[in-house]
């Protein structure tokens, strides 16, 4: 909602407001006042009501005065002479119609004269039926009431205004000799009279049409409803009985009034706040919301054409003016923030583009020789090596693995950091996957004297879904800033799992003895280039890399890198990560049963780990810090197997494990040394020590070394046999597009291993006419080589089978430029697939297998 909708809307409900709030206090304030003077018109109107009633009282006593003391009558009264009394007070003598009947009484009580006429024709009615107590009947009570009465008496249909006096002489001398009653019809010509007085409407209800008895009340009472004031006046007869309410209505002319004046109040108001509303509306619209809008329209402007010379109207001199020349000011420093803005953007593109360059040239001449290193050392596995030298063979294939892992994240750090990594999912051993990682480091964790420690639990013997290049890319970084920062003591690589229905949870931790991080710098170290400080670089170089892209890893496999340390004292990363579990792998847990072995180590992680071992093989396992330790556990009971540090025979202890190993009863020896102190064939029947094992000790090199000593035999259980029997050989000729000669070596030796026929071209035009005079089944291209590079070579190749419609031949790029864009420009050149070199023996066989087969589909960019 825009500001001027805004203001509208509020105005118009600060006016609605303002409007219902006058009323409001109106209709409280005055409203109750206009209430209290109806009341106080209500009491004048029946003092008014009730003075003319005695008015007409009076008249009627008056005129029962005349007649009840006179001479003539008080004779007729005592003689008991009716004749008299009907000529001197029959019907006839009241033409006026001012009385309506007549009632005259003896001392007795005896009614001795008395008529009543109809209200309607002015004809005698009975008596008997027309009152409502016997009339003829002695009734010294009601003679008593009627003697000087003023009241009323209920009829069927109306009151009957009553007067009663004492029957005495004209000069007012008794004694009275009766009781002369006169009565008079409330008739509604009176009731009109009334009205007229109190300006309503008059009318009587009687009790005796109510049906509770409990509504009578001898209480005057106003009652006020929405247009009527109603004021009822109870009725009493001449004996005391209430019987009728006088009822009279009028309308509440007052309260109409001041309704009405409220309103026309509430209306001169309401106009008011709305042509002030309007006014304040009008004002701000043209002093503050116009201007505003013009600003806003101008950097919409600005926006939209990135034209930034539109200029406001600062001409004002109050805070719109002002806003207005901030905001001119404000334009011309981001005119001149966006040219260096530009000229940044320009100096950050052309270094993305150098770095990338320069990025995919040290791809290219990292791999080159990386793939010699690699691939002859796949060439020499295949042949026959001794025991130390397979060692020394599959350390130099590991540690190449890890260095080209190391080189692809950072080749590869730029996705990352965008949050483009992808993840692969593959079954991997992953014990095998964490020792084979671990062993890479030996020899370097050897040099500097530390002791590398694999401890991983047996629940870790499984075969899991993951991504085995990311997990041990994140092994590798941080096993090797742990050796890095660790001047002495250990690192210890710990792995535990939890397995629930069909996933298995690992838990990682390494832990150093090393310099330790400072608590003010642990937030620091998972960022990009960053180390705990700049001394930290100069002592230990390295890019700073290696914990930010582990972070990454770990966040994106769904765990989370966690770093406690303390400084001076150590470091420990760790991380759990839920993998799928494919199966468990099972081992010869049975081997050692019911064999005592005994361990001498003088470090405790290495203790821990190597007990572990042993346990989960079956022994019974006792621990020695050192061979001073030695007899007292021998003197026991003699073991059946020792498992000693390497190391400890350089020391002076070792005399007690030279008389062990002379006696009669002496156990398997075995020794567990660090790669670089390897015994040779003398030492060993030197020392009468049945073999040695390198640590970080590996569950089966622990496996074959114990059945050697112990001369016991275990077949591996069925499910962790190869399924495979030994691999057949591949058929097919093969040209290798492959300049350099060592690269041709290697990949001539690995496919003449495999079964294939290669043939080598040494640059792109000798693949070319090679491949127009003869026939292959595959070609394998080089993309960097002189005279012609395999991109062009590829192209020329395309261009002649469409020439000659002849039958696509599959191209692979097998090249060392390893970037995503190299990738895409092999498939535009028209290649099928792809292998980043160095590769391995397994991944070429691969790709071959299924082109040779002709079940290869083109990959896509």
């Amino acid at each position: 909602m825009t500001l001027g909708r805004k203001v509208i809307v509020a105005t118009i409900l600060f006016g609605i407001v303002l409007t219902i709030g006058a009323l409001a206090v109106l209709r409280v304030t005055i409203l109750p006042a206009f209430k209290e003077l109806e009341i106080e018109s209500a009491e004048k109107d029946r003092a008014r009501m009730l003075m003319g009633a005695t008015a007409e009282f009076n008249e009627l006593v008056i005129l029962s005065q005349e007649y009840s003391q006179w001479d003539l009558i008080y004779d007729a009264i005592a003689a008991g002479d009716i004749d008299t009394l009907n000529r001197e007070m029959g019907t006839e003598n009241w033409p006026d119609r001012s009385v309506d009947a007549v009632l005259v009484y003896d001392n007795g009580g005896t009614l001795i004269h008395g008529w009543v006429l109809s209200l309607v024709d002015r004809t005698p009615l009975s008596l008997d039926e027309f009152f409502s107590f016997n009339v003829r009947q002695p009734l010294p009570t009601t003679l008593s009431q009627l003697g000087d009465a003023r009241g009323f008496i209920s009829l069927p249909t109306r009151l009957l205004r009553v007067v009663g006096a004492e029957a005495l002489r004209t000069d007012q001398s008794g004694p009275s000799v009766g009781t002369v009653v006169l009565g008079q019809y409330f008739t509604d010509a009176r009731f009109n009279e009334m009205a007229r007085q109190v300006s309503g409407t008059v009318s009587v209800e009687y009790y005796r049409d109510r049906e509770e008895a409990s509504s009578r009340s001898g209480d005057f009472r106003i009652e006020l409803n929405d247009n009527v004031v109603t004021m009822r006046q109870p009725v009493p007869d001449i004996f005391g009985e209430l019987i009728a309410e006088l009822v009279v209505e009028t309308d509440r002319n007052i309260t109409a009034a001041g309704r009405e004046s409220i309103m026309r109040a509430v209306l001169v108001i309401g106009v008011g706040i709305i042509l002030i509303s309007l006014a304040v509306l009008l004002f701000m619209n043209s002093q503050i919301i116009s201007p505003l809008q013009t600003l806003t329209r101008i950097m919409q402007r600005m926006r939209s054409t990135g034209n930034l010379n539109i200029q406001a109207d600062s001409r004002r001199r109050d805070e719109i003016g002002q806003l207005a020349r901030e905001f001119k000011e404000l334009v011309t420093k981001l005119d001149l923030a966006r040219h260096d803005l530009e000229e940044a953007r320009d100096e950050a593109v052309a270094y993305a583009l150098s770095k990338s360059e320069f990025l995919a040239r040290m791809s290219h001449e990292i791999r080159t020789p990386m793939n010699g290193v690699v691939g002859m050392t796949e060439l020499l596995k295949n042949t026959e090596l001794t025991d130390h030298q397979s060692r020394c063979v599959r350390t130099i294939g590991e540690s190449g693995s890890t260095l080209l892992s190391l080189i692809n994240d950072i080749l590869d750090f730029s996705k990352i950091d965008a949050g483009k990594m992808t993840m692969e999912s593959a079954d991997v051993n992953l014990r095998e996957l964490l020792e084979e990682t671990v062993e890479g480091f030996a020899e370097h964790a050897s040099r500097k004297g530390l002791e590398l420690v694999s401890n991983i639990s047996a629940d870790v013997n499984a075969i899991v879904q993951t991504d085995p290049t990311r997990l041990r890319q994140v092994i590798v970084n941080l096993l090797g800033n742990a050796l890095k920062f660790t001047k002495a003591g250990e690192v210890v690589l710990t792995v535990g799992a939890d397995a629930v229905d069909d996933e298995l949870t690992a838990h990682f931790s390494i832990c150093d003895t090393g310099v330790g991080i400072r608590a003010e710098a642990r937030e620091s170290v998972f960022e990009a280039f960053s180390q705990e400080d700049s001394s930290t670089t100069r002592m230990y170089g390295g890019t700073g890399l290696g914990l930010a892209i582990s972070n990454q890893i770990v966040g994106q496999m769904g765990g989370e890198l966690l770093l406690d340390s303390t400084e001076g004292e150590g470091s420990s990363f760790s991380f759990s990560l839920c993998m799928p579990l494919v199966r468990r792998v099972g081992s010869r847990t049975l081997l050692m049963k019911d064999r005592r072995v005994i361990v001498v180590d003088d470090n405790a992680s290495a203790r821990i780990a190597l007990s572990h071992l042993l346990q989960h093989l079956g022994a019974d396992v006792h621990t020695a810090a050192g061979l001073a330790e030695l007899p007292e556990l021998v003197a026991a009971d003699i073991p059946d197997l020792l498992l000693v540090d390497g190391r400890q025979r350089l020391l002076d202890d070792a005399i007690h494990l030279r008389e062990l190993m002379s006696s009669k009863m002496a156990p398997s020896l075995i020794f567990a040394s660090p790669i670089t102190d390897m015994f040779d064939g003398g030492e060993m029947t030197l020392w009468s020590a049945d073999t040695c094992i390198t640590k970080p000790i590996r569950l089966g090199d622990l496996e074959s070394a114990l059945m050697n000593a112990t001369g016991t035999y275990t077949s591996m259980p069925v499910e962790d046999q190869a399924q495979d029997d030994d691999l057949i050989p591949l058929e097919g000729r093969i040209l290798l597009a492959e300049d350099n000669a060592v690269n041709q070596m290697v990949a001539v030796g690995i496919l003449q291993h495999l079964g294939l026929d290669p043939v080598v071209a040494n640059n792109g035009q000798e693949a070319v006419d090679m491949f127009i005079a003869d026939d292959f089944d595959v070609i394998l291209m080089d993309c960097q080589m002189p005279v012609l590079d395999g991109f062009k070579a590829t192209q020329a190749i395309r261009e002649w089978e469409k020439r000659h419609q002849h039958e696509r031949i599959p191209i692979i790029a097998l090249t060392a430029n390893a970037m995503a864009t190299d990738r895409q420009l092999c498939i535009y050149a028209g290649m099928d697939d792809y292998l980043a070199k160095p590769f391995k023996p397994e991944e070429l066989r691969g790709l071959l297998e299924t082109w040779l087969s002709g079940d290869g589909e083109r990959v896509t960019a």
